[in-house]
């Protein structure tokens, strides 16, 4: 019977250490489920990752997508050998366009801004950005080195405002 008793010891100890993996296991899948659904926006598709390689600028991209918008799709324009890349992102009813391109030679952010109404500067990860209205749009631009980015949505969307800046502010160069 007294040798019972180291065996029982071993055994107690062997479970001790299953309960622990286990609840080390546990832990590590609670974490990834809530990375999974409270940072789905933080994933920069591939299809913009496949872009970095044909564009001569920067590729930024953002971190955080307001409500329940999603990314829908990108595309590449070419305007006189100028390179263009658009994002747009989506919700059910109303849509977010980013677009980022080589800053053109000789470009004057307060000529492009002159026509935006109840115009504001926002601070970003990247400087200064300038938030403003202009024919029923929100329009946001952020000049980064010799890359420019464009953010607009249309006014009817709910915060308008809010929509670019969490954009803009949670930017990441790719």
């Amino acid at each position: 019977m007294h040798n019972l008793k180291p065996i029982g010891l071993a055994i107690n100890k062997v479970l001790k250490n299953y309960l622990r993996v286990f609840i080390l296991i546990t832990f590590l899948i609670l974490v990834l489920i809530f990375f999974l659904i409270f940072n789905k926006n933080t994933l920069i598709p591939q299809s913009v990752m496949n872009l970095k390689k044909t564009l001569n600028f920067s590729i930024y991209y953002p971190q955080s997508i307001p409500g329940d918008y999603s990314f829908s799709r990108e595309s590449l324009l070419n305007n006189n050998q100028q390179k263009v890349a658009i994002y747009v992102f989506k919700d059910q009813a109303n849509s977010i366009y980013m677009s980022q391109e080589y800053k053109p030679k000789n470009f004057n952010m307060n000529i492009f801004t002159q026509n935006l109404i109840n115009k504001k500067t926002i601070s970003t990860n990247f400087g200064s950005a300038i938030i403003g209205e202009y024919q029923k749009n929100v329009i946001l631009s952020l000049v980064i080195g010799n890359d420019w980015l464009i953010i607009n949505t249309n006014t009817s969307t709910p915060n308008p405002y809010s929509v670019e800046t969490i954009i803009a502010q949670s930017l990441l160069q790719v």
